[in-house]
């Protein structure tokens, strides 16, 4: 991979290489997600949207609650 990233899955990927044990999110004290959890909630998100038919390059639209 070359010094500089040119997207977001790219830089996604190498900062979750070098900190898969430490924590992405932190909500509270007992919720806590670390970057190797973020990864399989985002491949599994991806499977999802694969399995409806979206493709590389497709918009989608996310609607989440606060």
């Amino acid at each position: 991979m070359s010094a500089y990233l040119h997207n977001v899955y790219d830089l996604f990927r190498q900062t979750v290489a070098a900190n898969r044990p430490r924590p992405a999110l932190v909500w509270s004290p007992n919720e806590v997600v670390t970057f190797q959890e973020l990864d399989q909630l985002a491949e599994k998100a991806a499977r999802f949207l694969q399995a409806r038919g979206i493709e590389k390059n497709d918009r989608v639209c996310l609607r989440l609650e606060k």
